[in-house]
């Protein structure tokens, strides 16, 4: 598994904002697959990052987050992004798309439920109002409605 696949959805997300903030301040590489890497925090402490792109959970950071642990940090992601400009742009695309499905689902949703409001009003409306105060009774009945559930 990637850098990205292994991290939070936290991390990814601040660590892509830190890469867009610009705090990276430094890369060395070290070969094709390793790097060092300095990142400053918001309280502009520089934090030291190395990356090992075929293994991640070998990377490591001094924050205090990921100190002495196997976790991708945001320092680690936002040093992914910077070495990697591409991967950024794919997962913000991602993002957007994820985001654009589920406005398309919610909206889907208000409309579902408009169209079952109007399928219930009309039965309803054929209703009389002694059938109207049965179906209400028993749907109390049956969800267990109480008093202070109508007040």
């Amino acid at each position: 598994m990637g850098l990205k696949e292994l991290s939070s959805y936290k991390s990814l997300w601040r660590g892509y904002n830190y890469y867009i903030q610009g705090k990276v301040v430094e890369v060395k590489k070290l070969s094709n697959d390793e790097f060092d890497v300095k990142v400053s925090n918001d309280e502009n402490k520089i934090y030291s990052i190395h990356l090992d792109i075929n293994h991640p959970r070998k990377s490591t950071c001094n924050c205090p987050h990921a100190d002495g642990r196997r976790i991708i940090c945001k320092h680690m992601v936002a040093s992914y992004f910077t070495i990697f400009p591409e991967e950024a742009k794919e997962y913000i695309e991602e993002v957007e798309r994820y985001e654009k499905e589920e406005e398309k689902r919610f909206q889907s949703s208000i409309i579902m439920r408009e169209e079952r409001i109007k399928e219930i009003e009309k039965h309803l409306n054929k209703l009389t109002k002694k059938e109207l105060k049965e179906k209400l009774l028993e749907y109390m009945i049956d969800y267990e409605f109480y008093d202070d559930d109508l007040y």
